[in-house]
This record gives structure tokens, C-alpha cells and sequence, in this order.
């Protein structure tokens, strides 16, 4: 017998009573999944902003098309929006928008653990789940995100734009999902810079009496930009400011644009009023005033603080900008503990249980008397012995987070 043969009946053995038949074939049957929409589907290397049905500037950077994550028990998992909807109407004109914005700070050590909690942190603040509300959230590391995503309020009451993340840190947008969006797209910053901007359009609903031809979509951004001087964050900001107000195609317009910027404004030589002002955009802080950061141990404001006295002072990074028919102001039920609108995480910690312990000192001793014949102990066998797991607390994050609410007019 030749070797093909032999491994051909190796691969395709013969069942009984079936040897005048061909060899059996062993089926196994995939859970049947519902097909997804495909309306978000654009192909990237082709894409003609011409002829594109949103908004977008004539020489912007190709967008990368983003699917919304929807959580379904059914699969216990996260997919695209499938064809089994879920009820979802548009934003009332008029209506209030909860907007969240939070650096939930991707340095520092048990970074699912910090995004986790600061998951159940929001969940007790805002526990009507009926108003519409959109989270964003910045330095989202891998651990994060991947905590983020398995928090049983995240699950019951959000989209997710995206379940991964390309590089050490990304944004993340989680809207609502009795909300309806159009459109979720990243665009590449201009520069020699590996950012983004990460932007969502929610359409408006249009008065009783008029045509619905052309969609009036409020767009919602997100960025981080590079800690470097003036003219290349200055040049970012103007490609923000573009595609906030992208000229109208047949299918849509822009109404209004909210632009979450993590500034990076470290630099004493930077000006956001000024540099606002040459974008063309509004700088949401200036219309009201803005809640300062409470006092922890040494004077701090805005929010990023937690500085040395010797370091530079701290500044203002998180900004709202907008432009078009916005009414916007802090959200009056969110107050830190000194009674300041607007304001959430400050000074927020959290206690974590790390993989050190009391015995380390010990441990070496008996593994100099013993020499190299020294067994290796399991964490688990070291506990057993006495060992002591440290619990530290940690701040959830070095920033604090904003949140407002805006009503299209």
C-alpha cells in the first residue's frame, strides 16, 4: 500500500457496513448566529469623500470604520449589532445628553482592578439607566478595557465602540443603547504621532412638520493629544475643529459638535483661550464656572493633580469645546464631597491586594542555608505558611473626571 493511500485511510477511516460507500465525512454543526447589519461596512483603502453618505472633511485622512459592541446573554459575549434589534430611537431635540469624560490613567500598577471599580463608581452615580448617557473615557489600557467590558452594568446598558485596543493606550466611546448612532470612526492625527480622534454621530429627531431627507446628526469627539509646544497641538485642534464641522452631504448635516480633548496643556506657553479662539471653537468652561478640584493635602485644581510643589503647577486638561446650537452646564446631581458640580473621581481610591509579601526577607535566609537544593514554593504554599498579602490602597486615577449635560437647540 502506498503511503498516500495508507494516509488518505488514516484521515477517512470506513464505518461498518459500509464498505462498498465512500469514506464518512464528520460534520460538526456551528451554533447558528444571526447575521449582522452591514450598512457600517466601508472599505477604507477606496473610500471617496465625495461620494461618502457622513460628514467628513475633504482632505481628512481616511476614516477607519468602527461596528458598535452590543452585549447579548443569548451568546455571553460581545458582537455587532445583529438583526434581532434592540429598541433604540433617536436623541429629542432639546432633550438632555449626559456627557462623562474620564482619564482613568493607564500608568500605575492593577489596572483592571482601578477600571473595574471605576465602573461600579459610576454605575452608583448615575443609576438611571433611562437618560441617555455617553461615557468617554481616555488612556484605556488592554487590562482596562478588558475589565471594563466584562462589568455587568457596562453589559446591560452600553454600546461599546471598540474591544481592543492597537496600541498601550487608546479612547473609548460607550453610548447608551436605547440611543441610536449613525456612524463610529477613528481618524488618524495629523503629525508624527501614532493618536487618533475617535468621533460618534447621534442623530437628532426632526421637529413635527419637516422632512427627514437630510439626517441632523450631533457628532461627539474624543482625543489625547501629543505633550509637545504649540504649533503641532494647534495644527490637531484645527483637524478637530474640521471634522466637527464637516460640510453637509445628501444624507446628512452636523448640528451641533462636543469635542472631549485631553490637551496635555503641561506647557507654560500654552493658551487654550487663545488657541480655541484660532480653531474656531468654544471652550464649554468659559460659558460657566468651572468646578475646581478639592484640596488633597496640598493645593491642587482642575484635573490632573496630585503633583510635587516643585513640579509645574497643575493645569487644566480635560476641556469640553463645541460648536454649533449647544446648550451646555455641569451636571448639578455629580459633586465631589465638597459640594462642587461637575466633578467625579477626585481623590477616589480603591484597595487593591498586590503579589508581595511580608516574607521576602525570610525567604532569602532559608535559601542561602538550603543553597541551590532550594525547592521552589507556590504563592499559594508560601500563604499557607504565614505569608501576609499586602493590601494598599491606590487612587483610581490621578485624574479627575468631568461630566456635564448639553441640550441641542
Amino acid at each position: 500500500m502506498s503511503s498516500s493511500i495508507l494516509y488518505h485511510s488514516m484521515l477517512y477511516p470506513k464505518l461498518p457496513h459500509m464498505s462498498n460507500r465512500k469514506s464518512a465525512h464528520l460534520l460538526v454543526r456551528r451554533p447558528s448566529i444571526p447575521q449582522c447589519h452591514t450598512r457600517y461596512s466601508i472599505s477604507n483603502r477606496r473610500f471617496n469623500h465625495s461620494t461618502t453618505t457622513f460628514p467628513v472633511p475633504k482632505y481628512s485622512p481616511a476614516p477607519q470604520i468602527l461596528i458598535p459592541q452590543f452585549y447579548y446573554p443569548r451568546i455571553r459575549g460581545w458582537c455587532p449589532f445583529m438583526s434581532a434589534p434592540i429598541p433604540r430611537r433617536r436623541l429629542d431635540q432639546g432633550g438632555l445628553l449626559r456627557v462623562v469624560s474620564w482619564n482613568i490613567d493607564s500608568k500605575g500598577v492593577v489596572r483592571a482592578a482601578r477600571a473595574s471599580f471605576a465602573m461600579g463608581y459610576l454605575e452608583e452615580i448615575f443609576r438611571d439607566a433611562s437618560s441617555p448617557l455617553v461615557i468617554t473615557l481616555q488612556e484605556v489600557h488592554r487590562e482596562s478595557l478588558s475589565a471594563i467590558v466584562k462589568h455587568q452594568w457596562v453589559r446591560e446598558n452600553f454600546a461599546v465602540s471598540n474591544m481592543h485596543v492597537a496600541r498601550n493606550f487608546s479612547t473609548t466611546i460607550m453610548v447608551s443603547r436605547h440611543i441610536r448612532t449613525d456612524w463610529r470612526f477613528r481618524i488618524p492625527l495629523r503629525g508624527l504621532t501614532d493618536r487618533d480622534l475617535l468621533a460618534v454621530d447621534i442623530p437628532i429627531s426632526s421637529p413635527k412638520g419637516n422632512s427627514e431627507h437630510t439626517r441632523r446628526i450631533l457628532r461627539l469627539c474624543i482625543t489625547h493629544l501629543d505633550l509637545f509646544r504649540d504649533e503641532g497641538r494647534t495644527c490637531q485642534l484645527a483637524q478637530a475643529s474640521a471634522l466637527l464641522k464637516a460640510p453637509p452631504t445628501r444624507h446628512s448635516e452636523i448640528l451641533a459638535g462636543l469635542l472631549r480633548a485631553n490637551l496635555n496643556q503641561d506647557c507654560p506657553f500654552f493658551a487654550l483661550s487663545r488657541m480655541a479662539g484660532n480653531v474656531d471653537l468654544c471652550d464649554f468652561w468659559d460659558d460657566t464656572t468651572y468646578p475646581p478640584t478639592r484640596i488633597l493635602r496640598r493645593p491642587t485644581r482642575n484635573s490632573k493633580g496630585y503633583r510635587k510643589p516643585n513640579v509645574r503647577p497643575a493645569k487644566r486638561i480635560d476641556n469640553f469645546l463645541y460648536t454649533g446650537m449647544i446648550d451646555a452646564g455641569p451636571l448639578l446631581d455629580v459633586q465631589d464631597v465638597t459640594g462642587r458640580a461637575g466633578r467625579l473621581g477626585v481623590g477616589l481610591k480603591t484597595t487593591v491586594r498586590t503579589g508581595e509579601y511580608y516574607f521576602k526577607r525570610r525567604l532569602k535566609l532559608t535559601k542561602r542555608e538550603h543553597g541551590s537544593k532550594f525547592p521552589r514554593k507556590s504563592h499559594s504554599d508560601i500563604y499557607q505558611e504565614g505569608g501576609i498579602r499586602k493590601e494598599l490602597e491606590v487612587l483610581v486615577s490621578s485624574h479627575g473626571g468631568s461630566a456635564i449635560g448639553i441640550r441641542v437647540r
